[in-house]
């Protein structure tokens, strides 16, 4: 059984900030020896090595601890990568594409060099790269889902906070807004093509629109004001919905995924997991 676990899992449990953090490794462990595969990213990698709140030792140990519990032959494609490649199967062949295309983790400077201890680029650099990378993530999230909100119609608010279940069911009704959103994925991606199905067939894109409408529906409902760092949880959905298992430290983002409209991925919390494998 191949799952993805996202970065809070793994920074759980190697900084110790769970109860009982080295009986839930060894467990997982035991777990990862006879009955899962935990599959990589290098989104997770790249999180991991960026967390601004730890000096850079304990970022290199955590990566350590990463690689020390994956496997390479099941790497995850970027999460932006794995919703084109759906989106072109869906339009080709009827279905999605393969989420992984494997490492030589023995042949790849970048992991070797984790291992051996050492940052890929020199630490000026890498502030440069994550600054920048920071930087286009608010842009991200102050589009997607700020800016958007603040546009929506007053009286699609008032219907919202009036009867939300029932209007976050009619959003994923055939040709509503679940379905708008999805096709300008498709038409971003392959342009304005007959489409024989829905792209909510595609569990990425589902998980995709799915967490967007959720972020919505929070913000209006409960005034929730959108985490900087939501662009992490954007793409967790997604790569969620390419292995179709997903481990997250975040309960928010567990009940975001199990609010999408009949989303069928599997997502747990560390306990939750822990106490049901």
């Amino acid at each position: 059984m191949v799952i993805y676990f996202d970065t809070n899992v793994f920074r759980d449990l190697a900084e110790k900030r769970v109860p009982k953090a080295e009986q839930k490794i060894n467990s997982l462990i035991e777990l990862k020896d006879r009955e899962i595969t935990i599959a990589p990213s290098f989104e997770v990698l790249h999180e991991l090595l960026s967390a601004p709140d730890i000096d850079n030792t304990t970022r290199i140990k955590n990566a350590q601890f990463y690689l020390s519990m994956v496997d390479w032959t099941y790497a995850l494609k970027p999460s932006n990568q794995i919703l084109s490649d759906d989106i072109f199967s869906l339009v080709n062949v009827g279905g999605p594409s393969t989420p992984y295309n494997a490492i030589d983790s023995e042949r790849s400077g970048f992991i070797q060099d984790i291992k051996n201890g050492q940052n890929i680029l020199p630490d000026a650099e890498w502030v440069k790269v994550v600054a920048k990378s920071r930087q286009q993530n608010e842009h991200f999230v102050t589009a997607l889902f700020t800016d958007f909100v603040r546009k929506l119609p007053k009286d699609g608010k008032t219907k919202l906070r009036n009867s939300p279940d029932k209007t976050w069911n009619e959003w994923w009704r055939p040709g509503a807004l679940a379905e708008i959103i999805a096709n300008t994925l498709v038409v971003a991606v392959v342009g304005d093509t007959i489409k024989k199905y829905s792209p909510l067939v595609l569990p990425t894109v589902r998980t995709a629109v799915g967490y967007i409408l959720h972020t919505w529906y929070k913000q209006i409902i409960t005034n929730a004001k959108v985490n900087p760092t939501a662009h992490y949880d954007f793409r967790n959905a997604v790569l969620a919905g390419g292995v179709g298992r997903i481990l997250t430290g975040d309960k928010k983002l567990r009940n975001a995924i199990r609010h999408i409209h009949m989303c069928n991925i599997k997502v747990w919390i560390l306990d939750e997991f822990l106490s049901n494998m």
